[in-house]
């Protein structure tokens, strides 16, 4: 299985990491995040939003030394990097992460992707809903990382299964469990 097409830090525009990187260890787990906003349908636009979204974390607000995310996905299909690969420079290098930043005090051993967008149920505070491009790279990207990295499909969580959050979004939380349940066949 190839890897999906993923556009890189140099790419979109990443400012450097704050620090030295530590690695993320071996990879148990994948957590889905929605952005709780910053929605992008174009490559470009997506390249912006994933910029803004490193700006805020590495701010004072956040004061991360990177964007918080491994992987982010806009409602066009597009993938990004988030955090920088420690070793190879693609993703079909099958590459060692950094340490990630998107759960706060439990992210080793977890890699973050979050979808561009805020995905709360209808008559909540925003309610996109999740296009099926977006969809479908999501689905392309936890099919490469879970059999290149050996993460079990019932080890795919969000981020309301570690915190008290809303995050992913109702609509995007349903998303992520019949995903779950078609990487079976991915894996196999």
């Amino acid at each position: 299985m190839d890897a999906p097409d993923v556009i890189n830090r140099l790419q979109w525009g990443a400012r450097p990491f704050k620090g030295q990187p530590r690695p993320l260890g071996a990879v148990q787990q994948i957590v889905v995040h929605h952005a709780g906003g910053y929605g992008a349908a174009t490559r470009q636009e997506g390249a912006r939003q994933v910029a803004a979204l490193q700006k805020l974390h590495q701010g004072p607000q956040c004061n991360c030394p990177d964007i918080a995310y491994h992987f982010l996905v806009d409602s066009g299909g597009h993938i990004y990097q988030g955090r920088p690969f420690l070793g190879g420079d693609t993703l079909d290098d099958v590459p060692e992460f950094a340490l990630g930043g998107h759960i706060l005090n439990v992210d080793s051993h977890k890699l973050g992707i979050c979808l561009l967008g805020c995905f709360d149920a209808e008559g909540g505070e925003c309610c996109d809903t999740p296009t099926p491009e977006a969809l479908d790279a999501l689905e392309r990207l936890l099919a490469f990382l879970c059999r290149h990295y050996g993460v079990h499909p019932a080890d795919i969580l969000t981020h309301r299964d570690f915190v008290p959050t809303t995050c992913p979004g109702e609509k995007l939380y349903r998303a992520v469990s019949q995903l779950r349940g078609r990487m079976v066949e991915h894996v196999a």
